[in-house]
């Protein structure tokens, strides 16, 4: 019974990191059309001062349901790195577990200059940024997905 689970959970990983190398497009902070803000939230600035007591925390379950309640404001949620699906000098892109719950995924994006070491995959840790909504992208096979996209400002371990 245990392997059966284990199975359809590196089936489920699988098939979400297939989706990722070969059809996401668009959770950067580039000027795409796929609905995607091209700036910060309001009120950002150029030279960015964290404050955590900016942040607001919230479950996946608000966040996938009600999109539209978060898109632009800023959020914190934690979790695990599940795929690293897109990696550049410029940005990272990453399957990101909300409460290290695999059913919870979300799309985090990042500019790697905000952290010191790169992130390797099943790491766990805290996230600071703003939601920019549902990213639908289709997959290879003519599957479509849906997954709130968070654009990270600060990653603490």
């Amino acid at each position: 019974m245990l392997a059966k689970f284990f199975t359809k959970r590196f089936l489920a990983q699988s098939i979400i990191a297939f989706i990722m190398v070969i059809t996401l497009g668009g959770c950067g902070n580039s000027n795409h059309s796929d609905g995607i803000p091209n700036d910060t939230p309001a009120g950002a600035e150029e030279s960015f001062v964290f404050d955590p007591d900016n942040y607001e925390s919230v479950s996946f379950d608000n966040l996938a349901r009600t999109p539209d309640d978060f898109n632009e404001k800023r959020i914190t949620l934690s979790g695990r790195v599940d795929v690293i699906g897109y990696e550049t000098e410029d940005e990272v892109q990453c399957v990101f577990h909300v409460d290290d719950d695999y059913k919870q995924s979300i799309l985090i994006a990042y500019v790697p200059d905000i952290l010191d070491s790169r992130v390797l995959d099943e790491d766990y840790f805290t996230i600071y940024g703003y939601s920019v909504g549902i990213v639908e992208y289709k997959t290879a096979i003519g599957g479509v997905y849906n997954l709130p996209c968070v654009i990270v400002e600060k990653i603490e371990y």
